[in-house]
């Protein structure tokens, strides 16, 4: 899921941003996913790295996305 969005079928839930210090965040958000053959309902989470970055001359700031993972 790096970079891309999640399918239009899934239902967000929840999503929190956990602080890890130095401008650097966790974000996961929490889906329910339309049930499969054999499977009666199905939860994810997906968790992405964030950081956010100043500009060189300190007056915007920019967010650096890195990993996700399901």
């Amino acid at each position: 899921m790096a970079g891309a969005a999640a399918p239009k079928d899934w239902r967000l839930v929840s999503a929190h941003a956990v602080h890890l210090g130095a401008g650097k965040f966790c974000i996961a958000r929490f889906y329910d996913v339309p049930a499969r053959p054999r499977v009666s309902e199905e939860n994810f989470v997906v968790f992405a790295g964030v950081e956010v970055v100043s500009s060189g001359d300190g007056r915007e700031l920019r967010i650096v996305k890195h990993r996700s993972e399901r």
